[in-house]
C-alpha cells in the first residue's frame, strides 16, 4: 500500500528551486567538498585556503573575511556553471544579460508612471499616502532569497507583512529601476568569455584587500613571480585544475585587468567587489 502521507522536502531543496544555476550541479557540489562527485568544483580544502591567506597576509585589509571566502567559493561555482551553460549553447553573455536588465528598466519606469498617474487621477493630491494593499511574509521572503542568492541565511528572515501606500510603491519601483540601469551598464571586458568574466572577480578581490595589479620578472631567468601572481595561481588553481592559465599568460591577464579598471575610472566606478 502506498502512503498518503506527504513527503517532507528538505528546506535546502526548496531554496534551490529559487536558484536555477544551482540545478546545473546534481550531487554533493553544495555540501561543502572540494570537488562534487560530477567533477565540479565545491569549496577549497584547508590547505588551498592556508595558502591563499598567505598571499594576501600582507595586503592592508587582509585578512580575508567570511565573506571574501564565499565570494571566492561562488566566483568558482558560477564561472563552472557558465562554462557548461556555454558548451550547451545556453550561455548568456554580460552583453545579452545587460539587454535584459534595460528592458526591465524600462518596464519598471512604465509601471511607476502608470502606478503614479492612476493615483493622482483616483485620488488626487493625497494619492502617496494611500494604502495599495499588504506584501504577505511568504513574498517578503521569497524575493529576498531571489534577490540575496548564496548570501542568503534563512535563519536570518523573519519578516512581518508588510504595508504599501502608492508613494512607497513608487519610490521601490524607481530604486528597483536605478538597479536595473545600473546592471545595464557593465563595465565588462570586450570579450563576454566565461573565463575572461571569472579572472577580473578574482582579480577584484586583490583590489579590494589593497593589492595592486603588478608583476614582477626574474632578472636572470626571466621567471614570473610576486604577491599578486601567487594569489591568482592559488585562486583559480583548485578551480581550473588542468586548465589555469601558465604563469608566462598571467602578465597578460593583469595588463587586461589595468584596462578594466580604466574603464571604470572614467565611468566614474571604483575597482573591487
Amino acid at each position: 500500500m502506498h502512503s498518503n502521507k506527504a513527503k517532507k522536502i528538505d528546506p535546502s531543496q526548496k531554496r534551490l528551486a529559487l536558484h536555477p544555476r544551482k540545478l546545473a550541479f546534481p550531487g554533493r557540489i553544495w555540501e561543502g567538498t572540494t570537488i562534487s562527485e560530477n567533477g565540479f568544483f565545491s569549496d577549497y580544502k584547508p590547505t588551498h585556503w592556508r595558502k591563499i591567506e598567505a598571499c594576501v597576509a600582507a595586503l592592508p585589509r587582509a585578512p580575508l573575511t567570511d565573506l571574501h571566502r564565499r565570494y571566492l567559493r561562488n566566483t568558482g561555482r558560477f564561472y563552472q556553471f557558465d562554462l557548461a551553460q556555454r558548451k550547451r549553447g545556453k550561455y548568456h553573455t554580460p552583453g545579452r544579460t545587460a539587454k535584459s536588465w534595460a528592458k526591465l528598466a524600462r518596464s519598471l519606469s512604465e509601471l511607476r508612471s502608470v502606478l503614479e498617474l492612476t493615483g493622482r487621477n483616483r485620488y488626487g493630491g493625497r494619492w502617496q499616502t494611500l494604502r495599495t494593499g499588504t506584501l504577505s511574509e511568504q513574498i517578503a521572503g521569497r524575493i529576498a532569497a531571489e534577490l540575496m542568492g548564496l548570501a542568503i541565511n534563512p535563519s536570518e528572515i523573519r519578516h512581518k507583512p508588510y504595508t504599501l501606500t502608492f508613494g512607497g510603491f513608487a519610490d521601490q519601483l524607481l530604486e528597483l529601476e536605478k538597479q536595473a540601469q545600473k546592471l545595464a551598464n557593465p563595465a565588462y571586458w570586450p570579450r563576454d568569455m566565461p573565463r575572461t568574466l571569472y579572472f577580473q572577480q578574482v582579480l577584484s578581490l586583490w583590489t579590494e584587500l589593497g593589492g595592486k595589479m603588478k608583476f614582477s620578472r626574474n632578472a636572470i631567468s626571466g621567471e614570473v613571480g610576486g604577491p599578486l601572481v601567487r594569489f591568482f595561481q592559488a585562486v583559480t588553481g583548485p578551480v581550473l585544475r588542468s586548465d589555469a592559465p601558465s604563469p608566462e599568460s598571467i602578465p597578460d591577464i593583469i595588463k587586461r585587468q589595468r584596462s578594466y579598471y580604466k574603464s571604470l575610472y572614467k565611468k566614474g566606478r571604483r575597482p573591487g567587489l
